[in-house]
Protein backbone atom coordinates (compact mmCIF):
# COMPACT_ATOMS: atom_id res chain seq x y z
CA UNK A 1 0.00 0.00 0.00
CA UNK A 2 1.08 3.37 -1.11
CA UNK A 3 1.27 6.13 1.21
CA UNK A 4 -0.90 9.34 0.69
CA UNK A 5 1.56 11.66 0.32
CA UNK A 6 3.07 9.35 -2.79
CA UNK A 7 2.99 11.15 -6.42
CA UNK A 8 1.73 8.37 -9.04
CA UNK A 9 1.43 8.72 -12.92
CA UNK A 10 -1.41 6.93 -14.75
CA UNK A 11 -1.90 6.63 -18.36
CA UNK A 12 -5.47 6.42 -19.15
CA UNK A 13 -4.99 4.26 -22.37
CA UNK A 14 -3.18 1.79 -19.71
CA UNK A 15 -6.18 1.71 -16.84
CA UNK A 16 -8.59 0.56 -19.43
CA UNK A 17 -6.31 -2.30 -20.94
CA UNK A 18 -4.90 -3.47 -17.54
CA UNK A 19 -8.16 -3.52 -15.36
CA UNK A 20 -10.47 -4.94 -18.58
CA UNK A 21 -13.32 -4.01 -16.77
CA UNK A 22 -16.32 -2.32 -18.45
CA UNK A 23 -15.82 1.13 -15.94
CA UNK A 24 -11.99 0.97 -18.04
CA UNK A 25 -14.11 0.01 -21.33
CA UNK A 26 -15.85 2.98 -21.05
CA UNK A 27 -13.00 5.61 -19.86
CA UNK A 28 -11.62 4.12 -23.41
CA UNK A 29 -15.21 4.90 -25.17
CA UNK A 30 -16.57 7.96 -23.35
CA UNK A 31 -13.34 10.46 -24.98
CA UNK A 32 -9.90 8.46 -23.20
CA UNK A 33 -6.96 10.15 -24.09
CA UNK A 34 -3.45 8.58 -24.78
CA UNK A 35 -1.56 11.56 -23.00
CA UNK A 36 -0.32 10.82 -19.59
CA UNK A 37 -2.76 12.15 -16.94
CA UNK A 38 -1.66 14.94 -14.48
CA UNK A 39 -0.30 13.69 -11.66
CA UNK A 40 -2.15 13.53 -8.34
CA UNK A 41 -1.84 12.91 -5.43
CA UNK A 42 -2.89 9.64 -3.95
CA UNK A 43 -6.79 10.55 -2.14
CA UNK A 44 -6.37 14.31 -2.96
CA UNK A 45 -9.71 13.73 -5.22
CA UNK A 46 -11.57 10.55 -5.09
CA UNK A 47 -13.47 11.83 -8.43
CA UNK A 48 -10.29 11.34 -10.32
CA UNK A 49 -8.36 9.33 -8.93
CA UNK A 50 -10.11 5.71 -6.30
CA UNK A 51 -8.33 5.36 -3.04
CA UNK A 52 -5.60 2.60 -3.18
CA UNK A 53 -6.67 0.81 -6.53
CA UNK A 54 -5.57 3.74 -8.89
CA UNK A 55 -8.50 3.51 -11.34
CA UNK A 56 -9.06 7.09 -13.37
CA UNK A 57 -12.40 8.13 -13.27
CA UNK A 58 -11.78 11.47 -14.63
CA UNK A 59 -13.23 11.73 -18.33
CA UNK A 60 -11.90 14.32 -20.95
CA UNK A 61 -14.39 15.55 -23.66
CA UNK A 62 -14.41 14.45 -27.27
CA UNK A 63 -13.37 11.16 -27.39
CA UNK A 64 -11.17 12.21 -30.28
CA UNK A 65 -8.81 10.07 -32.64
CA UNK A 66 -5.44 11.84 -32.36
CA UNK A 67 -4.30 13.24 -35.87
CA UNK A 68 -0.92 12.89 -37.09
CA UNK A 69 1.73 15.95 -36.18
CA UNK A 70 3.58 17.50 -38.83
CA UNK A 71 5.95 19.97 -38.74
CA UNK A 72 4.87 20.60 -42.89
CA UNK A 73 1.85 22.03 -42.98
CA UNK A 74 2.10 22.07 -46.47
CA UNK A 75 1.37 18.34 -47.49
CA UNK A 76 -1.80 16.47 -48.81
CA UNK A 77 -4.68 16.53 -46.51
CA UNK A 78 -4.28 12.64 -46.16
CA UNK A 79 -1.11 13.07 -43.94
CA UNK A 80 -3.77 14.67 -41.30
CA UNK A 81 -6.07 11.85 -40.34
CA UNK A 82 -4.73 8.60 -39.34
CA UNK A 83 -5.14 5.75 -41.35
CA UNK A 84 -6.29 2.71 -39.23
CA UNK A 85 -7.36 0.23 -42.06
CA UNK A 86 -4.32 0.16 -44.47
CA UNK A 87 -2.63 -3.08 -44.86
CA UNK A 88 -0.60 -3.97 -41.58
CA UNK A 89 -1.84 -1.17 -40.09
CA UNK A 90 -2.57 -1.44 -36.05
CA UNK A 91 -6.77 -0.28 -34.78
CA UNK A 92 -6.41 2.84 -32.60
CA UNK A 93 -6.85 0.98 -28.95
CA UNK A 94 -9.55 2.61 -28.37
CA UNK A 95 -11.27 1.19 -30.93
CA UNK A 96 -10.01 -2.33 -30.62
CA UNK A 97 -11.77 -1.91 -27.49
CA UNK A 98 -15.16 -1.19 -28.36
CA UNK A 99 -18.03 -3.87 -28.00
CA UNK A 100 -19.30 -5.47 -30.39
CA UNK A 101 -22.53 -4.39 -30.10
CA UNK A 102 -21.82 -0.66 -30.62
CA UNK A 103 -19.56 -1.56 -33.64
CA UNK A 104 -22.39 -3.41 -35.30
CA UNK A 105 -24.75 -0.14 -34.38
CA UNK A 106 -22.42 2.00 -36.25
CA UNK A 107 -22.71 -0.27 -39.28
CA UNK A 108 -26.24 -0.99 -38.97
CA UNK A 109 -26.55 3.53 -38.80
CA UNK A 110 -24.35 3.69 -42.24
CA UNK A 111 -26.51 0.97 -43.97
CA UNK A 112 -29.75 2.92 -42.95
CA UNK A 113 -28.44 6.05 -44.99
CA UNK A 114 -27.26 3.71 -47.94
CA UNK A 115 -30.89 1.73 -48.09
CA UNK A 116 -32.75 5.59 -46.95
CA UNK A 117 -30.82 7.37 -49.72
CA UNK A 118 -31.25 4.51 -52.45
CA UNK A 119 -27.19 4.37 -52.62
CA UNK A 120 -25.93 1.79 -54.88
CA UNK A 121 -24.03 -0.90 -52.48
CA UNK A 122 -20.82 -0.65 -54.87
CA UNK A 123 -20.19 2.45 -53.35
CA UNK A 124 -18.67 1.18 -50.65
CA UNK A 125 -15.71 0.08 -53.33
CA UNK A 126 -15.40 4.00 -53.63
CA UNK A 127 -11.56 4.88 -53.14
CA UNK A 128 -13.11 7.70 -50.55
CA UNK A 129 -15.25 5.53 -48.24
CA UNK A 130 -12.85 5.08 -45.24
CA UNK A 131 -11.62 8.59 -45.44
CA UNK A 132 -14.79 9.58 -44.46
CA UNK A 133 -14.34 7.45 -41.40
CA UNK A 134 -11.24 8.45 -40.29
CA UNK A 135 -11.73 12.23 -41.05
CA UNK A 136 -15.15 12.14 -39.10
CA UNK A 137 -13.07 10.22 -36.21
CA UNK A 138 -10.28 12.60 -36.23
CA UNK A 139 -12.46 15.45 -35.80
CA UNK A 140 -14.18 13.89 -32.73
CA UNK A 141 -17.94 13.38 -31.63
CA UNK A 142 -20.52 15.96 -32.46
CA UNK A 143 -18.88 16.52 -35.70
CA UNK A 144 -22.03 18.21 -38.35
CA UNK A 145 -22.37 16.78 -41.66
CA UNK A 146 -22.48 19.06 -44.60
CA UNK A 147 -26.10 20.24 -45.56
CA UNK A 148 -27.74 20.08 -48.39
CA UNK A 149 -26.95 23.59 -49.80
CA UNK A 150 -23.14 23.51 -48.79
CA UNK A 151 -22.68 20.27 -51.00
CA UNK A 152 -24.28 21.54 -53.82
CA UNK A 153 -22.67 24.99 -53.48
CA UNK A 154 -19.23 25.32 -52.06
CA UNK A 155 -17.82 21.99 -51.28
CA UNK A 156 -18.52 21.57 -54.96
CA UNK A 157 -17.10 24.27 -56.27
CA UNK A 158 -13.87 23.80 -54.05
CA UNK A 159 -13.77 19.56 -55.48
CA UNK A 160 -14.06 21.25 -58.70
CA UNK A 161 -11.35 23.36 -58.55
CA UNK A 162 -9.17 20.73 -56.91
CA UNK A 163 -9.97 18.75 -59.98
CA UNK A 164 -9.98 21.20 -62.54
CA UNK A 165 -5.38 21.45 -60.98
CA UNK A 166 -5.37 18.15 -61.34
CA UNK A 167 -6.28 17.64 -64.80
CA UNK A 168 -3.78 20.64 -65.57
CA UNK A 169 -0.93 19.23 -64.30
CA UNK A 170 -1.78 16.18 -66.25
CA UNK A 171 -2.00 18.04 -69.27
CA UNK A 172 1.66 19.80 -68.34
CA UNK A 173 2.98 16.47 -68.01
CA UNK A 174 1.75 15.51 -71.92
CA UNK A 175 4.64 17.30 -73.60
CA UNK A 176 7.36 15.48 -71.40
CA UNK A 177 5.79 11.61 -71.21
CA UNK A 178 3.75 11.79 -74.67
CA UNK A 179 0.04 10.23 -73.49
CA UNK A 180 -2.21 7.64 -75.18
CA UNK A 181 -5.97 8.60 -76.23
CA UNK A 182 -8.27 6.27 -75.77
CA UNK A 183 -12.11 5.98 -77.35
CA UNK A 184 -14.72 3.69 -75.91
CA UNK A 185 -18.18 3.35 -78.02
CA UNK A 186 -20.74 2.52 -75.63
CA UNK A 187 -24.88 2.74 -75.64
CA UNK A 188 -26.26 4.33 -72.70
CA UNK A 189 -29.63 3.24 -70.34
CA UNK A 190 -31.77 5.77 -73.25
CA UNK A 191 -29.91 3.93 -76.05
CA UNK A 192 -27.76 6.85 -76.76
CA UNK A 193 -24.46 5.86 -79.01
CA UNK A 194 -21.90 7.61 -77.08
CA UNK A 195 -18.18 7.53 -77.48
CA UNK A 196 -16.13 8.41 -74.41
CA UNK A 197 -12.84 9.57 -74.46
CA UNK A 198 -10.02 9.23 -71.99
CA UNK A 199 -6.03 10.03 -72.33
CA UNK A 200 -3.97 8.27 -70.01
CA UNK A 201 0.05 9.12 -69.21
CA UNK A 202 2.02 7.76 -66.73
CA UNK A 203 1.11 10.45 -64.00
CA UNK A 204 -2.57 9.28 -64.50
CA UNK A 205 -5.83 8.60 -66.61
CA UNK A 206 -8.45 11.41 -67.43
CA UNK A 207 -11.39 11.82 -68.91
CA UNK A 208 -11.76 13.84 -71.65
CA UNK A 209 -15.08 14.29 -73.11
CA UNK A 210 -18.00 12.51 -75.21
CA UNK A 211 -19.55 12.70 -78.22
CA UNK A 212 -23.44 11.48 -78.87
CA UNK A 213 -23.30 9.72 -82.16
CA UNK A 214 -26.83 8.70 -82.08
CA UNK A 215 -27.57 10.04 -85.20
CA UNK A 216 -24.92 10.26 -87.29
CA UNK A 217 -23.95 7.24 -89.32
CA UNK A 218 -20.76 5.62 -88.30
CA UNK A 219 -18.70 4.84 -91.15
CA UNK A 220 -14.98 5.21 -90.98
CA UNK A 221 -15.07 8.65 -92.06
CA UNK A 222 -17.67 10.44 -90.01
CA UNK A 223 -15.78 8.53 -86.94
CA UNK A 224 -12.24 10.15 -88.82
CA UNK A 225 -13.39 13.64 -88.29
CA UNK A 226 -14.50 13.29 -84.83
CA UNK A 227 -11.11 11.63 -83.86
CA UNK A 228 -9.15 14.12 -85.80
CA UNK A 229 -10.72 16.98 -83.78
CA UNK A 230 -9.93 15.34 -80.32
CA UNK A 231 -6.38 14.51 -81.30
CA UNK A 232 -5.69 18.19 -82.03
CA UNK A 233 -7.62 19.00 -78.84
CA UNK A 234 -4.70 17.28 -76.89
CA UNK A 235 -1.85 18.00 -79.51
CA UNK A 236 -0.85 15.46 -82.13
CA UNK A 237 2.89 16.14 -81.00
CA UNK A 238 1.85 14.61 -77.02
CA UNK A 239 0.56 11.71 -78.81
CA UNK A 240 1.88 8.64 -78.50
CA UNK A 241 -0.84 6.11 -79.98
CA UNK A 242 -4.56 6.05 -80.39
CA UNK A 243 -6.44 3.12 -78.93
CA UNK A 244 -9.94 2.13 -80.52
CA UNK A 245 -12.26 -1.42 -80.60
CA UNK A 246 -11.89 -3.37 -82.99
CA UNK A 247 -15.15 -2.86 -85.07
CA UNK A 248 -14.48 -2.62 -88.98
CA UNK A 249 -15.27 1.32 -88.71
CA UNK A 250 -13.33 2.45 -86.20
CA UNK A 251 -10.33 0.32 -87.58
CA UNK A 252 -10.33 2.10 -90.57
CA UNK A 253 -10.98 5.53 -88.74
CA UNK A 254 -7.85 4.87 -86.55
CA UNK A 255 -5.61 3.64 -89.33
CA UNK A 256 -6.54 6.72 -91.16
CA UNK A 257 -5.50 8.99 -88.57
CA UNK A 258 -2.28 7.58 -88.07
CA UNK A 259 -1.39 7.46 -91.99
CA UNK A 260 -2.47 11.16 -91.63
CA UNK A 261 -0.30 12.10 -88.53
CA UNK A 262 2.45 9.76 -89.12
CA UNK A 263 3.70 10.05 -85.52
CA UNK A 264 1.38 7.52 -83.67
CA UNK A 265 0.40 4.60 -83.92
CA UNK A 266 -3.48 2.90 -83.89
CA UNK A 267 -3.82 -0.12 -81.69
CA UNK A 268 -6.75 -2.38 -80.71
CA UNK A 269 -8.27 -2.59 -77.10
CA UNK A 270 -6.38 -5.43 -75.71
CA UNK A 271 -9.63 -6.15 -73.57
CA UNK A 272 -11.77 -6.42 -76.99
CA UNK A 273 -9.34 -8.52 -78.51
CA UNK A 274 -9.79 -10.82 -75.65
CA UNK A 275 -13.60 -10.64 -75.76
CA UNK A 276 -13.91 -11.16 -78.89
CA UNK A 277 -11.50 -14.55 -78.72
CA UNK A 278 -13.86 -15.56 -75.75
CA UNK A 279 -17.35 -15.05 -78.00
CA UNK A 280 -15.27 -17.25 -80.68
CA UNK A 281 -14.39 -20.12 -78.56
CA UNK A 282 -17.69 -20.06 -77.13
CA UNK A 283 -19.37 -20.92 -80.70
CA UNK A 284 -17.26 -23.95 -80.79
CA UNK A 285 -19.44 -26.94 -80.54
CA UNK A 286 -16.76 -28.86 -78.19
CA UNK A 287 -17.50 -25.36 -76.07
CA UNK A 288 -20.48 -25.82 -75.99
CA UNK A 289 -21.23 -29.34 -74.29
CA UNK A 290 -19.01 -28.38 -71.74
Amino acid sequence: EESEGEYVQLEQEDVGVSLGTTKGKGIMHEGGSSATATRKRRGASISSVSRGRGRSQGRTGGGRVPTMKSSNMSGSIKNFFPNYTATGAQPEIRIAMQSKDIIEAVDETIGRWFYDASIPFNAANSYHYQPIADAIASVGRGYKMPSFHKLRGKILNNIVRDVKTYCDELKLSWKATGCSVMADGWTDIKNRTLVNFLVYCPLGTMFLKSVDVSDTLKTADVLFGIFDKVIEEVGPENVVQFITDNAANYKAAGEMLAARYGTFYWSPCAAHCVNLMLQDLGERDDMKLT
